[in-house]
């Protein structure tokens, strides 16, 4: 009996170290994953301009693919990620690789959206791959993604129409003062005979 009570406690020992072991692991890659954020530049009838930025963390390596609904996109500006164009439905991915890390706060690219179908549209993006400086490991489960479905709405119109305005000027009346002559009256008596 008191050989199984020992080997339980060292069982129960080491699974506890174990355990706090991979807590301690998992909480440091969390800590360490990157968070991006989808946002929206510029909106016109027919096309909208988005921002793909890092808001917290730093990137050596990262891979964005997109899922694209009812829009297609038709151009991506960046200074440091490399574009891979995919034809015929346009550009679908981004990869970046750098040696020495980029660091929030930073635009990843500029990513032009041709609106194709108004009424049922989306965008967003996957990380597929994120490495971080000093890790070998891939943090892309870890990423978050904030606004990361951006759908594009008509702009709506409202027109207002102003009513008419009538002006009513109202003369003041006018008054005529007739002044008249004092009656005069002459009477003159005939002789008496």
């Amino acid at each position: 009996m008191k050989k199984t009570a020992k080997i339980l406690s060292i069982v129960l020992s080491i699974s506890m170290v174990i355990g706090v072991a991979l807590a301690l692991v998992f909480s440091a890659f969390a800590a360490n994953a990157p968070t991006f954020e989808l946002k929206e530049i510029k909106k016109t009838a027919s096309e909208i301009v988005l921002e793909i930025n890092l808001t917290d963390g730093k990137v050596s390596n990262l891979d964005i693919s997109f899922n694209q609904k009812g829009v297609t996109c038709t151009s991506i500006e960046s200074d440091d990620a490399i574009v891979n164009p995919s034809a015929p439905a346009g550009f679908s991915n981004i990869s970046l690789a750098s040696l020495k890390g980029v660091s929030a706060p930073a635009t990843i690219a500029t990513v032009t959206l041709k609106v194709n179908d108004v009424d049922n549209n989306s965008f967003s993006i996957n990380i597929d791959t994120c490495g971080v400086p000093d890790s070998a490991d891939d943090v892309a489960s870890s990423v978050k993604v904030v606004n990361n479905n951006v759908s594009y709405k008509a702009p709506t119109t409202t027109t207002t129409t102003k009513a008419p305005t009538t002006t009513t000027t109202t003369k003041a009346p006018t008054t005529t003062t007739t002044t008249k002559a004092p009656a005069t009256t002459t009477t003159t008596k005939a002789p008496a005979t």
